[in-house]
């Protein structure tokens, strides 16, 4: 269970599914490509530890792999207007509530016709969406191998028989067993599956066409002492079948999701998923936050690929993590490992329930999970007012080691050890309430422990003038990654300002900031959630008081320029971080773009830049350029940004892309472009050819070139080379493209020329009657009519008219005719 929970952070299926991610693609190189980075507040700290928010990681934009998506589908969660999703071009699929909230999930499908992408992007700006993501497939965590053994070896080397002695109570646990269905009249299955749902056929009979649902739960519930097959690990047990897999074994994003809700509406008091993949979807994260905070104890398998890379759901913050060992209690080869991993379970020849009514062995982390899921219920039942975090901290307390180490987390469950466990006292921990914050005096250590799992120690410390402090954090063990948020109270809100965690496992934070004057919150925990017996000690060091902050310098200085450039800014030190706006407003911590990269200045613009060192800020600095733009022949009337396109734009290179310009005049990525692409243009702004609406294609030089219509040759005439002589003979019928005209000639390209004669007639494009329209004569008279759906040369267009030609031409009503740009 990946437990990064960025103070502010958020919350948080595996067989071996796919993968999953949201799109929005963010600008490399136009104004202002970051994400608008408003720091999250609350009114107390517990709010915001309730916000809690993926790793930087994890919230890394993830490319988008149709393969990977089921059928163009994408899941949206809110409160939508159909109508409005539906000009979109979208077909609708399904809505469902959700347990936890007041919002619905639909699940849309993107015809092959549109950019998966930018309609993706489309979506998520609509009103009411919350979340919008591509509903990717998943996969089931199972190593199945052949022949079947007999023997149950994991059940004594876990110390389950002795456990199922000391267990008194009879309360009964739920356990949601979310997979491909579950084979409820197995004979050693008697009496222990409750209703279900199946989320792939719609139905109320979640049955087991796979076979690899009825395993886990064989693993988790099988019937003792009826003289038949196997034992599961624990007998007062009931199983909730939640079918969100075919039977191939795939799942996507969307099952799981509601499948996880399901659980939640059921009243299970754990689920187990025994799949997942490789992307991180905020909606999945959301979901189990929900049934964490319901009091439900997640529990997932890792996976089988043997790598370190963070599988989901399993190494979402609220989930516990399990790898698989063997018989000699080593890490099973195909496991998955890692810094993210909570515990380690048998995985190896697990001999339990087929969904052909018999037997069989079968290996994976897809049985490690349930044994823990198995175990965690026997804690239930001897205490069902355990938390979820006790949960966690009575089977970690109870491992082999007790103690974390990389790869195999705290070590392999014991249950006699677990439910033996007595919790450390909790008496001296330092409180996650802000209002019993441990107050810090500089320069004064502290010595203190990282308890529990989701153990936060927060401190206070009060700065009385503009400040350069020195957070060390050290001398803690070696099983700890140390995670820093730091937060002010700004306006009677706490407000996060900084993230320090900048060295890994037993690795020292030693960190300089700097502060204004206030009340300042430190909350330390570790990256993954885990815990140790061994303290750490904090320091916060006063360097220095009265502190000015320098602004940043520009390396190109406020004026008026013939082309564009790249603007890059300066702060004093390294350490600082500069943010600018692009609208004119004012850039502060909660307002603007962070600087990473110079910003490319394509148009006349207005930036206001500051530096941010910490919690100070310099005074901002306000910086205008104005941009020659660029000149494209306008012989049509056609001018500025119209209905209208008056030129078209050829892509010369694979490297170039269509940005979408947003309200902060900061520029959004749409998609990429390809060479030899045209797209038509509506107008220019600085550097920027307009092709339609708020889109917007830059131009570079030997990469980009633009044409103004064609000149249709009606009779034979002279095509002249760039130094005016005679090249070749052009034919009657050619039409070649014409990329600008001086009233006397058109250039064709290369320099290249065709006189403006009786031989050649410019166009700028067509016109294709929606219905029989009336054309007039210079005078004004009906002198024919047009016929719906033919093509109709267009020389220009102004003051209303559209001119076909030798003065006659038709009204220019958009209702009656699509403009067609050559």
């Amino acid at each position: 269970m990946k437990k990064v929970i960025y103070l502010i952070v958020a919350t948080i299926f595996f067989t071996h599914f796919s993968t999953i991610h949201t799109f929005a693609a963010e600008l490399n190189n136009p104004p202002s490509y970051e994400e608008n980075t408003n720091p999250p507040t609350a009114e107390n700290l517990q709010e915001l530890l309730s916000k809690r928010k993926p790793t930087a990681s994890t919230q890394e934009k993830q490319s988008i792999t149709l393969s990977e998506v089921k059928d163009r589908e994408i899941i949206v969660k809110g409160k939508l207007n159909l109508k409005e999703v539906n000009r979109l071009g979208l077909t609708f699929t399904e809505s469902i509530n959700l347990a936890a909230s007041d919002s619905l999930l639909y699940t849309f499908k993107i015809p092959k016709e549109l950019n998966f992408e930018n309609t993706l992007q489309k979506v998520t700006e609509l009103e009411g969406v919350e979340k919008a993501e591509p509903n990717y497939k998943i996969e089931s965590a199972a190593v199945l191998n052949d022949p079947l053994y007999k023997e149950q070896w994991h059940l004594p080397a876990l110390d389950l028989p002795q456990a199922w002695d000391l267990v008194q109570s009879r309360k009964e646990v739920k356990v949601a067993v979310l997979d491909t269905g579950v084979n409820k009249n197995h004979p050693d299955l008697a009496g222990k599956i409750l209703n279900g749902y199946d989320f792939i056929n719609d139905d109320a009979d979640p049955n087991d066409d796979n076979g690899h649902g009825t395993r886990v739960a064989g693993v988790i519930a099988a019937v003792a002492n009826n003289k038949k097959g196997v034992v599961g690990v624990n007998q007062n047990v009931k199983i909730i079948p939640v079918k969100i897999s075919n039977r191939t074994g795939h799942s996507t994003i969307g099952d799981s999701v509601k499948g996880i809700n399901y659980a939640i509406e059921q009243g299970a008091n754990i689920i187990n998923m025994s799949y997942g993949n490789y992307r991180y979807s905020d909606l999945e994260n959301e979901a189990l936050w929900d049934a964490y905070n319901h009091g439900i104890t997640l529990i997932a398998a890792a996976g089988n690929d043997g790598t370190s890379e963070e599988m989901y759901p399993a190494s979402y913050s609220p989930v516990i993590s399990v790898a698989a060992t063997n018989q000699s209690k080593a890490l099973a080869s195909f496991s998955n490992k890692g810094d993210w991993i909570d515990v380690s379970a048998p995985g190896e020849r697990i001999y339990t329930t087929l969904s052909n009514g018999g037997y069989g062995s079968t290996s994976g982390t897809s049985f490690s999970a349930p044994i823990v899921s198995g175990i965690a219920s026997v804690l239930l039942n001897q205490n069902p007012d355990l938390t979820p975090m006790e949960v966690e901290w009575a089977l970690q307390l109870g491992t082999n080691t007790g103690k974390w180490e990389r790869h195999k987390g705290y070590g392999i469950v014991n249950a006699l050890n677990s439910l033996n466990v007595k919790f450390p006292s909790l008496d001296n921990d330092i409180s996650d309430d802000e209002e019993q914050a441990y107050e810090l005096q500089f320069n004064k250590p502290y010595i203190e422990k990282i308890d529990h799992p989701y153990d936060y120690d927060v401190y206070h410390v009060k700065v009385n003038s503009n400040s350069q402090l020195r957070l060390i954090v050290d001398q803690f063990s070696p099983e700890l990654d140390i995670n820093i948020q730091l937060a002010k109270v700004e306006n009677g809100q706490f407000q996060l300002i900084d993230t320090i965690d900048e060295n890994g496992h037993g690795v020292a934070e030693d960190h300089s900031l700097f502060a204004s004057q206030g009340d300042y919150y430190f909350i330390l925990s570790d990256y993954y959630d885990h815990w140790s017996t061994k303290p750490y000690r904090i320091n916060v060091v006063l360097q220095r008081e009265d502190v000015v902050i320098q602004s940043p310098k520009p390396n190109v200085l406020s004026g008026k320029y013939n082309k564009p450039f790249n603007l890059e800014l300066k702060a004093e030190s390294t350490s600082e971080m500069i943010k600018y706006t692009l609208d004119g407003s004012t850039p502060s911590s909660s307002n603007g773009y962070e600087y990473k990269e110079s910003i490319p200045v394509y148009e006349s613009t207005t930036v206001k830049a500051i530096v941010i060192a910490g919690a100070l800020e310099s005074e901002a600095v306000t910086f205008n350029y104005e941009i020659d733009p660029l000149t494209i022949p306008n012989v049509s009337a056609l001018k500025g940004f119209n209905k209208y396109p008056f030129a078209r734009v050829i892509i010369r290179q694979d490297d170039l892309a269509m940005y979408k310009k947003n309200s902060d005049n900061s520029f959004t990525r749409v998609r990429a472009l390809s060479k030899h692409e045209q797209l038509k243009v509506f107008g220019v702004s600085g550097y920027y050819y307009n092709v339609g609406g708020p889109y917007f294609v830059k131009h570079e030089e030997g990469k980009t070139i633009s044409y103004i219509g064609r000149v249709l040759i009606k009779a034979p005439t002279t095509l002249y080379d760039p130094d005016g002589n005679f090249y070749k003979t052009v034919q009657k019928g050619e039409a070649l493209k014409v990329y600008s005209y001086n009233g006397q000639a058109y250039d064709v390209g290369g320099g290249y020329t065709v006189h403006n004669d009786r031989n050649a007639f410019f166009l700028i494009g067509y016109i294709k009657p929606q219905k029989d329209i009336t054309m007039y004569d210079a005078q004004g008279r009906k002198f024919s009519t047009l016929k719906k759906n033919n093509l109709y040369y267009v020389k220009a267009i102004e003051d209303g008219k559209v001119d076909l030609g030798n003065g006659y031409y038709v009204l220019d009503r958009k209702e009656d005719f699509n403009f067609i740009k050559n």
